[in-house]
């Protein structure tokens, strides 16, 4: 999940987040509290019963889905000794009312809604589930280039990247077995710098990194080793 954000990204999550959610605005007093009126909580109410519902059963279909893969596959496929069961589905009857288009919306309207009220209490949104978590502080030490580097001609490596809000990305290279060589300081993406062949004009395959730089210092964490290609 997001940080920052109280809705979680899984259905099954969702699903548990749904009936938390009901239950502490029609049972715990808070829909009185924060002025949610009964359409509203009725609405809720629909939708964690279609959450309930929905979720086991796409989860069910699922496994069906690939049930029905392996069976099929393996009859049409190659000659096996064991015949695979047949796939067996059972599905759930007494279907539960649909609630409106625009779940997501309404849930987030909803939560800015309470927490716009003026005696709104994080304890609350909590139990409610809408507080969400705080954000992750940034670090620089923690970033570390990203970066794909390709061939070009005359002992030439191209670069692309992203900078991350830094000034620029520095690159080294080196031979096989040898010591780290300064490739270059590259402002924007993409670029390019070139290097001295271990044996002038013989192809080679060498390794680069590189490290994020603000001004003049070096930030973060180097990235990982890439080899590249390089020739005439």
């Amino acid at each position: 999940m997001p940080d920052n954000d109280f809705y979680p990204q899984s259905m099954e999550a969702r699903r548990a987040w749904h009936v938390n959610f009901y239950d502490q605005i029609k049972n715990h007093g808070f829909a009185a509290k924060y002025g949610l009126d009964g359409t509203t909580v009725d609405k809720f109410n629909v939708i964690a019963d279609w959450f309930n519902f929905w979720v086991p059963q796409r989860t069910a279909l699922d496994a069906y889905s690939q049930q029905v893969t392996k069976y099929f596959n393996t009859i049409a496929g190659n000659k096996v000794d064991d015949m695979p069961a047949q796939p067996t589905y059972t599905s759930a009857g007494g279907f539960p009312p649909e609630p409106e288009v625009g779940v997501e919306k309404l849930t987030r309207d909803t939560a800015k809604f309470i927490k716009n009220n003026p005696i709104y209490a994080p304890a609350d949104g909590e139990a409610m589930g809408i507080q969400g978590s705080e954000p992750t502080p940034f670090n620089p030490a923690d970033l570390k280039p990203v970066f794909v580097a390709t061939t070009r001609a005359a002992f030439e490596v191209g670069v692309t990247f992203k900078k991350q809000g830094m000034s620029a990305v520095r690159f080294e290279y080196r031979h096989k077995g040898g010591n780290w060589l300064p490739g270059g300081v590259i402002l924007n993406s993409p670029g390019s710098f070139a290097i001295s062949p271990a044996t002038p004009g013989e192809p080679e395959q060498i390794e680069v990194r590189a490290i994020f730089m603000q001004g003049n210092e070096n930030i973060g964490q180097w990235s990982d080793i890439v080899p590249v290609f390089v020739g005439p």
